[in-house]
């Protein structure tokens, strides 16, 4: 605080007695103009010294205790002894003057460092790609980022002037807020929304977060929701190649098992009549049980990003080659194999490539009807060149389009049991294309 017996060295005597003078002596000229004599005119200027003084004292002493508080408020935001100013004197007026303005540029200065900071926050909260919002006790909007605009506001709704339940309908969502404010901890829930514009749901983790004032006081909560739509599918792509690994596997294994018991009852009654025929489905099962695990470790390797030695392959030998591999196969349904060479050349791997044209051929035979055609195209398309394998088989449902080249799936369980294959052609044909 400053201190009291100081606050008279702030009076402004200048300002006083130069008011004090020249009243005085506007009064003395008056007089004089009437005519009155000395004394009379010294004694009204004494009487009027004696009323400026007590008048301009009872002015001049609160503007003396409101100059004694601008010190103190002064030294509080400005560096310096406020002591020190009240010593000044007469030039405490004018440097508090120029302290206002310091006070003033200072303030500004602040403003706009603030309103950079301000802008600086937006963009980085714009940045961020999980969405963003904080609300009061009351459950008002306090603060969102572009983000969760972007996937939650409606077109109706003021988010600065609504409430989270205006917002939100899911129950998940709402009882995480409420319950990060009652219990002032953080709380995390998952939930499944359909944000606008998009026409599938997504599956968000919601991670919601007291928000705490410099005393500690709880004033609202804050809730950030991370996008793990694709965690998901790829947690239930990866249940659904267990599950379909394990059910592969099972198939052959079974059969192995039943068809070795049975040619040790054969061995032990001495009969083996049906030996061979045992043996060939024993060696038919291990087949297919080499080329689902040889397809599975070609699988994994190739999704490891596995690095291809890329050269100038001649296509009409690569497929000239693989129509031979599979000559079996096509006599045995008739079937008619043209080929259409727009470009005689692709730059890639030599292997991978045949190994694309195995699948997607092989395929066509399977499905393809006795006497039918399979057309196999090469052209040039731009920079690219394109292989079309081209059938007139019974096609691809629409529904099953996009699942067709996933590993495991079929489109036709049980013909596709029939015909053969380990269901990974196509998710092998895709990894090697990609």
């Amino acid at each position: 605080m400053i201190d009291s017996t100081l606050l008279p060295k702030v009076f402004p005597r200048r300002l006083f007695w130069r008011f004090i003078l020249i009243q005085s002596l506007a009064l003395t000229i008056s007089l004089a103009f009437l005519g009155l004599g000395a004394w009379r005119i010294f004694a009204a200027v004494l009487l009027f010294a004696v009323i400026s003084l007590s008048t301009a004292w009872r002015i001049f002493s609160p503007l003396t205790r409101l100059m004694g508080r601008l010190i103190e408020g002064r030294g509080e935001l400005l560096p310096g002894d406020p002591q020190e100013l009240a010593r000044s004197g007469d030039s405490g007026w004018e440097e508090l003057e120029r302290s206002l303005n310091r006070i003033r540029d200072d303030l500004q200065g602040r403003t706009e460092a603030l309103e950079k900071e301000r802008e600086e926050f937006q963009v980085l909260m714009g940045s961020i790609p999980d969405a963003i919002v904080a609300v009061d006790l009351e459950h008002r909007v306090l603060f969102y980022n572009s983000r969760f605009a972007l996937l939650f506001k409606a077109k109706a709704v003021d988010l600065k002037e609504s409430t989270l339940e205006e917002v939100f309908r899911s129950p998940e969502v709402l009882e995480a807020f409420q319950s990060t404010l009652i219990a002032k901890q953080s709380t995390h829930a998952e939930f499944s929304a359909k944000p606008k514009n998009e026409s599938s749901q997504r599956v968000f983790s919601l991670s919601v977060t007291p928000l705490r004032d410099e005393k500690g006081q709880v004033y609202g909560a804050v809730g950030v929701f991370h996008d793990v739509t694709e965690l998901k599918k790829a947690e239930r792509v990866r249940i659904d190649f267990v599950a379909n690994v394990s059910h592969e596997l099972r198939t052959p294994l079974t059969a192995i098992k039943g068809f070795g018991d049975t040619l040790i009852e054969d061995a032990q009654r001495g009969d083996y009549s049906m030996t061979g025929k045992h043996l060939e489905a024993v060696s038919r099962n291990v087949d297919r049980l080499m080329a689902l695990v040889e397809d599975l470790l070609d699988l994994s390797s190739l999704e490891s990003g596995l690095e291809l030695e890329r050269a100038r392959v001649s296509a009409r030998e690569l497929t000239e080659r693989v129509v031979l591999q599979l000559e079996s196969k096509r006599a045995a349904k008739n079937l008619a194999i043209e080929t259409e060479y727009t470009t005689e050349w692709v730059f890639g791997e030599a292997r991978r490539i045949e190994q694309v044209l195995v699948n997607l051929i092989d395929n066509a035979l399977k499905y393809v009807p006795t006497g039918g055609t399979v057309r196999i195209v090469w052209e040039e398309s731009g920079a690219w060149v394109l292989l079309r394998v081209i059938d007139n088989g019974p096609g691809v449902p629409p529904e099953s389009l996009e699942r067709l080249f996933e590993r495991f799936y079929r489109v036709d369980k049980a013909r596709s049991r029939e015909i053969g294959g380990t269901g990974l052609g196509l998710a092998i044909v895709k990894h090697i294309v990609q």
